[in-house]
């Protein structure tokens, strides 16, 4: 297999064989047949963003006790290779990086896998959760279990205008290393 960058030098300065050049000679190099495209990973993100704003609209947040009627999604995008979640000091890096302001020991009510069964709500994930509050919400949870490394994440109120008032990002990483989910609003009185 040619490496994409290769394929990229061998196929643009070539016609068809037998075909003149834009120089009226005949080629020099012979068609390959490969077609020039974005990388796989740039085009599957790609997808995946535009899924997820599809999936969003008329979802909304009703989980983790939230008193907010109201609250729908928003995409998120959070460009870079290897960015990680892996820890609370990650996920403030990354959300630094989007001006959310999260100190990683204080910020973070909520920190954990949304596809895991959660023994505070009744042995549901975050995930089945929604669907039973909003089964709109289904299509979204699909285009978000495309995603690798998931967490879902309450912000705690610092960065909102109110102290009841709390971010809530559901991320992960994308096929291209960056950071891909949606974020919502929770209201805790």
């Amino acid at each position: 297999m040619i490496p994409f960058s290769l394929a990229v030098l061998l196929v643009l300065p070539v016609a068809r064989s037998g075909e003149p050049c834009a120089t009226g000679t005949a080629p020099v190099v012979q068609d390959l047949g490969m077609a020039v495209a974005a990388p796989p990973t740039l085009t599957e993100t790609s997808t995946l963003l535009q899924r997820l704003e599809e999936a969003s609209q008329g979802a909304i947040f009703d989980v983790l006790a939230n008193e907010s009627t109201d609250a729908g999604f928003t995409v998120v995008h959070i460009e870079g290779e290897g960015r990680s979640l892996a820890t609370k000091a990650d996920a403030a890096k990354a959300l630094a990086r989007i001006g959310v302001k999260a100190r990683p020991r204080k910020d973070f009510p909520v920190f954990q896998d949304p596809a895991v069964p959660d023994p505070d709500m009744e042995n549901q994930s975050v995930f089945d959760a929604m669907v039973a509050a909003d089964p709109n919400a289904a299509p979204l949870v699909e285009a978000l279990k495309g995603l690798k490394d998931l967490k879902v994440m309450v912000i705690g109120a610092d960065s909102y205008s109110s102290d009841a008032e709390h971010g809530v990002y559901i991320l992960g990483t994308a096929p291209d290393g960056s950071l891909v989910g949606v974020k919502s609003t929770l209201v805790w009185t």
